[in-house]
């Protein structure tokens, strides 16, 4: 078998492999916006899809004052959050830290706060 048959065949295969594998060889329509190392991302649809918004500082009194790189207002409207600190992040359901309180470990990941039955309720946050 000449060199340029036996590349191409090659070529085709692994192309066959990384299709069947369920390996996709090209850029996703819309990649999700990375969480920066040292930061808390809260995501608007589970499995940390849609808009984020990234927690300023350690703590967040209202979220009703912060917005989605969407523009969308950030208050009782998170369905995914990424810690990737090395603290652990509290969320509440009311402003001011008040309300019921959910722990979310350090450098951890909830990608689907439905599974909790805390969907769209974080109104405030802060690090411990």
């Amino acid at each position: 078998m000449d060199m340029h048959l036996r590349r191409t065949l090659q070529t085709a295969l692994l192309g066959g492999v990384l299709v069947a594998a369920g390996i996709a060889t090209e850029a996703p329509a819309q990649a999700a916006a990375v969480c920066p190392s040292n930061a808390v991302c809260f995501y608007q649809n589970s499995n940390l899809g849609g808009s984020m918004f990234k927690m300023p500082g350690s703590a967040v009194q209202r979220f009703s004052a912060y917005r989605y790189y969407n523009g969308a207002n950030a208050n009782d409207s998170a369905s995914s959050v990424r810690n990737n600190t090395s603290r652990a992040l509290t969320v509440f359901t009311n402003d001011n830290y008040k309300g019921v309180a959910f722990s979310i470990p350090a450098h951890s990941t909830i990608y689907d706060l439905g599974y909790w039955s805390l969907n769209d309720c974080f109104s405030s946050a802060k690090l411990g």
